[in-house]
């Protein structure tokens, strides 16, 4: 009996103490709290509004910025395989003597190398 009347008696003081925020928020507020909740609805329209177009810009951004560095990749590769053709041409004069010998040493047999050694 005891936990009913208790139990009552906490209903009855929530109402109360809405109704005592009620009044407060209308002695700060007065009659203008619809005014404030709209332009605070505005306000987080706004905020929704900046976010999003915050977060696509950002977007758009961080895609151009990929395909920038993957340009920049591709160009620095062809750049470096240029620059090995070109090395290449220039010291395959110098190192193309070097190469027959080594062809031709390759073609000796054994046999050959060894008659060689010996004529010498």
């Amino acid at each position: 009996m005891k936990n009913k009347t208790e139990e009552d008696q906490l209903e009855q003081s929530v109402p109360k103490i809405d109704t005592r925020i009620a009044a407060v928020r209308d002695l700060i507020f007065g009659e203008n709290i619809q005014q404030y909740n709209t332009e605070f609805e505005d306000v987080y329209e706004r905020i929704t509004s900046l976010e999003t177009t915050t977060k696509q810009n950002l977007a758009k951004a961080v895609d151009a910025l990929e395909t920038k560095l993957s340009d920049l990749e591709s160009l620095m590769d062809h750049k470096f395989q240029d620059l090995n053709s070109d090395l290449d041409k220039k010291l395959e004069p110098f190192f193309y003597p070097l190469f027959k010998t080594v062809e031709i040493l390759r073609s000796y047999t054994m046999t050959n190398i060894i008659f060689r050694i010996h004529r010498l």
